[in-house]
């Protein structure tokens, strides 16, 4: 369980973060969260991959991160940062190539029953994701 408080905490959420703060807000009136940083979402795109592809192989051994019967910590912990993702840089696109993330989304949004509606994407997935600002 530590281990995917840590991983979430030192690994996927920077990556997350890095990919999602610029393009939340509209930019117009100085409301984004952060500014663009061309060589810093070039390496945030590359770490996202890479975590992507190392949770979907843990994901080949079982229903849960944790190795649980049952949803745990860990896939909470992951579950947010999936949901921030999801809604403002995973695009349709992206989450073609991760069946298995977006299944396991959705198993995880299932067991969360009364506080599904928290991380719940009904109308909110990204079709196509904010591109990057003319360099």
């Amino acid at each position: 369980m530590q281990q995917w408080l840590w991983f979430t905490f030192l690994h996927f959420e920077p990556s997350v973060t890095k990919l999602c703060l610029w393009r939340f807000g509209d930019g117009e009136r100085g409301n984004n969260w952060a500014t663009y940083n061309a060589e810093e979402e070039t390496k945030a795109e590359k770490e996202l991959k890479r975590w992507f592809e190392y949770l979907d192989g843990e994901l080949q051994r079982g229903k849960w991160l944790a190795g649980t019967d049952k949803l745990s910590l860990a896939d909470l912990a992951v579950c947010g940062q999936l949901y921030t993702g999801f809604t403002l840089y995973i695009d349709k696109g992206m989450r073609d190539e991760y069946p298995r993330l977006v299944a396991y989304y959705e198993r995880l949004l299932e067991e969360l029953g009364e506080a599904k509606h928290l991380y719940d994407l009904e109308g909110k997935w990204l079709e196509v994701r904010k591109p990057r600002p003319a360099e």
